[in-house]
């Protein structure tokens, strides 16, 4: 089987790459990189002539994304990654008689505090809103399709827009996180590698519609930063500082979805991974 993976030079596309090849598919990385496979730009109205070259496909996953959380942010700095792509790469798709899986994301619910997948979208942000007229072009498409609504993914050199990135980072460097506020807020991010899982076992199984991918348990934000300097920067307790209260944000992961490993599970796996000697 042979997938192209846009995005695959980011977070999420280089731990989803790793795990296709592990499992006998052939994968075509591209990414802004000119040193990627096939080098891709979608700010370049000629990409799609690129992809028309290479041999057909049997899937395409566009997990390349622009991110900017801001609810003032500029809604145009979406525009050709995070919704015209889709639609480009949905003829490709029909083309090559090949499924078509997108990276979504919790965003188009909005600020709602629990979440499903039978939840009403409510995007409260430009990035949501560009995710959900993704998600809608690839629904009217015409080919078969998969959309992965995931949760703030976590893991070792994470994005740092997820505060708990920064946190395993700190910990990893030596030293104790920072909680500001009481940190009562739940939270069930997904770690990256229960993600890239969850985008393999869409192809393998021909899942299609929408699915939310978060992790299986749902621990407060002190919790979750109390496990972190527990496991990866033991003997340091979490600074904690005075801040405003927090609200849950819960989603449900999709029950057809293989459930993601326990938090502490995956800081564990993170500390194995990390080659970084933390002075705690």
């Amino acid at each position: 089987m042979r997938a192209l993976v846009t995005g695959a030079g980011g977070f999420l596309g280089k731990a989803v790459t790793a795990l296709l090849r592990d499992r006998g598919w052939e994968t075509l990385a591209c990414g802004r990189d000119k040193s990627a496979q096939v080098p891709l730009d979608f700010d370049d109205d000629a990409w799609p002539a690129e992809i028309e070259k290479l041999a057909p496909c049997d899937a395409i996953l566009h997990l390349a994304s622009r991110v900017d959380l801001r609810p003032d942010a500029d809604a145009s700095i979406f525009t050709s990654t995070n919704r015209d792509a889709i639609k480009k790469l949905a003829t490709i798709a029909k083309a090559w008689g090949a499924r078509l899986v997108l990276a979504s994301s919790v965003a188009v619910y909005g600020e709602a505090a629990r979440v499903d997948a039978g939840t009403p979208a409510a995007p409260a942000t430009p990035y949501g809103r560009a995710k959900l007229e993704a998600e809608e072009a690839l629904a009217s498409a015409g080919v078969p399709w998969t959309a992965l609504r995931f949760a703030g993914i976590f893991g070792l050199n994470g994005p740092s827009h997820l505060g708990l990135n920064r946190a395993i980072m700190s910990a990893l460097e030596g030293r104790a996180p920072t909680l500001l506020g009481p940190g009562q807020g739940r939270r069930n991010y997904a770690y990256v590698h229960d993600a890239a899982a969850a985008v393999a076992e869409a192809l393998e199984r021909n899942l299609d519609g929408v699915h939310i991918v978060a992790g299986s348990e749902t621990p407060t934000l002190a919790q979750m930063l109390d496990a972190v300097a527990s496991v990866l920067c033991p003997g340091s307790p979490v600074e904690r500082r005075s801040g405003a209260a927090s609200s849950d944000m819960i989603e449900a992961p999709s029950p057809v979805l293989s459930p993601g490993r326990p938090f502490r599970a995956a800081l564990k796996d993170i500390g194995a991974r990390s080659t970084r000697k933390t002075a705690c």
